[in-house]
């Protein structure tokens, strides 16, 4: 929807006027979902599995970088 009011901005001859009306619009559209936000009822154990095995690579990688910048053995 912002990409289309974008687009509109830009083409039609009023386009400021119906893009800012089309965000404003997107923007309360997102804060009243926000305001029904909750978290689910039911854990998702798998994605938090995979979220935990990343950041786990993830603070590997950065120790193994970390030793080899103190080491002089950096990669250019």
């Amino acid at each position: 929807m912002e990409a289309v009011a974008r687009a509109l901005g830009v083409i039609e001859p009023n386009g400021v006027e119906i893009e800012a009306r089309l965000i404003r619009v997107l923007r309360d559209m997102v804060a009243s979902q926000a305001r029904y936000l909750k978290t689910p009822a039911k854990p998702r154990p798998k994605l938090l599995k995979k979220g935990k095995e990343k950041q786990q690579l993830k603070d590997e990688s950065e120790s193994v970088r970390e030793s080899d910048r103190i080491s002089g053995h950096e990669q250019l």
